[in-house]
Order: C-alpha cells, then structure tokens, then sequence
C-alpha cells in the first residue's frame, strides 16, 4: 500500500474554485449525438439469390409439368420426354427472371410500407402481362412440337404458375425484411456505439479543464510563498496532466495506469495538505492491481481524490484519512465526512463519472453517505 501524509502549504487556493464557464466545458451528453440513427439509405441493396434461382427455377421447371401432366402419355422411351424438360425449364426460367426483375424494379420506386397499392399494381401487371402469356406461349409450343394436347390442362397450369410467382414473390420479400432487419440492428448498434463514444468525450471534457483550473489556482498560491514547492507542483501536475492527456480519446485505461495516475495527483496534494490529509493508495504493481484483466474510466480515482478535498474541510488538527483499495472487482474510495459549505455544481463530478461507468462497464457507482463517505466505483473486465 502507498501511503501519503500532506502538509498544508497555503490556505489561499482552495480545491473545487471554479471560474465561469468550468461547470460546462464541452456539450451535455443530449447534445453529444442523435437519439436516433440516421434514415436508411434510399439505395436498393440486393440479396445474393443465386442458390434460390439454382434451386426454384429447375423445381419449378421439373414438377410443375409433371404435376399438371402436360407429359401425357409420353415416357422416358420418347424424345420429346427428354427435351421436354429442357423445354419446361427455360421456360420457368423465363417467367422467374422475367418477374424478379419486376420485384427489383418495384422495390427500388416503391415498398409495401409506403406505397402498397403500387407495388399490388405492379404484381398483378406481371402476372397478366408477363406470366401468362409466356405460359401460354410455352404451352402453345409444346403443343405443336411433341403433338400432346394440353389444351384441357391450360388453366390448371396458369393457376399454378400464378400461384407460384406469388409463393416466389412472398419469399423474396420476406428475404428482403430480414436483411433489412439485419441491416438496421447493425446501423443501429453503430450509432449508439457513436453516442457512446460521444458522451464520453463529453463527460470528460467536464472534468479535465476543472482540474486545470484549480491547479493553476494552487500554483499561484505557491508562487508567491514556497518557489521550490512550486518547482515540484510543476513537476507533479506535468505527470498527472501527461497522464490526462494520454487518456483522452479512450474509453478505458487498465487499473494499474489509473493508480499510477492516483498516486501522481496524491503526490499533487502532498504539496498543498501535511498532517491534515493522509492517503492510502494499493499498489498498482501487485494484487487486483496489477491484473491486465481490469480496467476503468480514464480519471477516475484523479476525481474522486479531488471531491473529498472539495468536499470536506482539511484540518491539520484533525487529519482527514482517505482509503482507497481494490474490493470485489470495482474501485472504492472510503473516507469520514466533514462537509464543507455547499459549492455551485457540487455533485457534477460524481454525476458525471456516474454517467461515465453506465456507459462503460454498464453500471452505475454506489454511494453511500451512512457512515463516513463510501464510493464504489465498478470496475471493466476486459475479455
């Protein structure tokens, strides 16, 4: 454990002194990004079908004429049963393409969502204009070139073949809704992933120009009364502010850099505070600490060192003891309350590190004030 004992060096700069405009450095989160995603794109994105067009266009070609008997009492002894397939198969063909490119079209001008009557419009075009002529002029040519008479068996297949263009019809539509579907989760997902990240950068930005802010503030106490105290504040905030910076654009850091990172800022107040403040930081090179396993919200502990010495009075006459240690996967900062007056924004900081671990880890922090001040911070465990 790394233990820190503070001597106060000037009561002048006090921790938690804001200027205008600190409380709001950056965009609240609402603003950070849409609620929504984007509209989809009015662009057609085609599924690829070709093991349907393998599979339906041969069935059909195949069982419909034997199902209908336009075979008659023609076997596999006769050529005509031979290249009769071959005959029944374009033609499937035929009508299948012919009304697939219909459905693209139509899809591209219209969807059954919007403009239902069009799309029922065009279906039945096809089929009038498309399906059952080339039926009938498939039925027709077979006719003439194998000799067997149809004519009592035209109905039946048109029937069929309607029946089959609105099954292939229903299928590729129903393709269609599960890839946009697919489609829309993913878009989905990216855009919450962007508000997320959005948020974050948000949240952080509230909290980093606050921090350099007060440093300033206690530097220029220092200046003026202790110079070589102020030559290794200067040193110290270089460190926690490197450290800072380091993090920006990053949603996690591991635990060990966060404690590396405390027991910089530690290093901060032991310049400002003696007897009157005692911290006690695990050691990021051993136990929970060290696991490569966890990780947590890039300044953390920076603002929960931070709040206590904003938030409760310092007096060398009674030292403020700060524990900070590593229990049951989340980060806990534990220390008696001695409030001070109440400050404009108090409260944002936790507010906003709240925030912050909802959206990483999934989890608020846990707060309880019953007995002295106890804050929980859960931790990230990385896969």
């Amino acid at each position: 454990m790394q233990s820190f004992v503070h001597q106060r060096a000037d009561g002048r700069a006090e921790p938690g002194q804001a200027g205008p405009g600190a409380a709001r450095a950056g965009p609240s989160p609402t603003e950070a990004a849409p609620a929504h995603p984007p509209p989809r794109p009015a662009t057609l994105r085609r599924i690829d079908d070709r093991w349907l067009m393998l599979v339906l266009i041969p069935g059909f070609g195949l069982c419909i004429p034997h199902l209908t008997g336009l075979f008659g009492p023609a076997g596999p002894s006769a050529a005509a049963w031979w290249w009769g397939h071959l005959w029944f198969v374009a033609g499937a063909a035929s009508i299948y393409l012919a009304n697939r490119g219909l459905l693209f079209a139509g899809r591209a001008r219209a969807d059954w969502f919007s403009r239902p009557g069009v799309r029922l419009l065009l279906l039945a075009a096809g089929i009038l204009f498309g399906s059952v002529p080339t039926t009938w002029l498939m039925l027709w040519g077979w006719q003439r070139l194998s000799g067997v008479d149809v004519a009592d068996r035209v109905q039946v297949v048109l029937l069929v073949n309607v029946i089959c263009v609105l099954f292939v019809t229903w299928l590729y539509e129903t393709l269609f809704l599960i890839r946009e579907r697919v489609d829309d989760q993913v878009r989905l997902e990216r855009a919450l992933a962007a508000r997320t990240q959005a948020e974050l950068a948000a949240l952080r930005a509230q909290v980093d120009p606050h921090f350099l802010f007060n440093a300033l503030n206690t530097l220029s106490g220092l200046v003026e009364s202790q110079p070589a105290q102020a030559r290794a504040f200067v040193e110290h905030l270089a460190r926690v502010y490197r450290a800072l910076l380091d993090s920006r654009g990053r949603s996690w850091v591991p635990l060990a850099e966060e404690l590396e990172l405390g027991a910089a800022y530690a290093a901060l107040l032991h310049i400002r505070f003696g007897d009157a403040l005692r911290i006690t930081l695990p050691d990021p090179l051993e136990g929970a600490g060290a696991d490569p396993g966890l990780a947590i919200s890039p300044g953390a502990l920076q603002l929960l060192l931070e709040n206590v010495v904003r938030h409760n009075a310092v007096d060398p006459d009674r030292p403020l003891a700060v524990r900070v240690t590593l229990e049951a996967g989340a980060l806990v900062v534990d220390h008696e309350r001695r409030p001070r007056r109440p400050r404009p924004g108090a409260g944002l900081g936790l507010a906003n590190l709240d925030a912050r671990n909802r959206n990483l880890v999934g989890q608020p922090i846990k707060i309880d004030a019953s007995e002295g001040f106890r804050v929980q911070v859960p931790l990230l465990r990385l896969p």
